[in-house]
């Protein structure tokens, strides 16, 4: 069994990396909803674009159309 005194290095020791683990875990949590943010951002506001219209899924691009998924699978076939 090792000493008090070792005893009380290793619990600080683990103290440490249970505090950089907590540490790590906020700074990924953080980062998740950066990148979330950022692409919601992108797919409304896309990348350049200068003008805006309001449509049924709010403001995008003067370039760009709402369009139903079926519409562009059966464009397609």
């Amino acid at each position: 069994m090792p000493s008090h005194f070792e005893q009380h290095k290793i619990a600080a020791i683990l103290s440490s990396v249970d505090a950089a683990i907590e540490q790590t875990d906020d700074i990924i949590a953080q980062t998740e909803r950066m990148k979330k943010g950022l692409v919601q951002e992108l797919f409304i506001k896309g990348i350049n674009h200068k003008e805006f219209k309001k449509s049924p899924i709010g403001r995008i691009p003067n370039e760009w159309e709402v369009v139903k998924i079926e519409y562009l699978i059966s464009k397609n076939n």
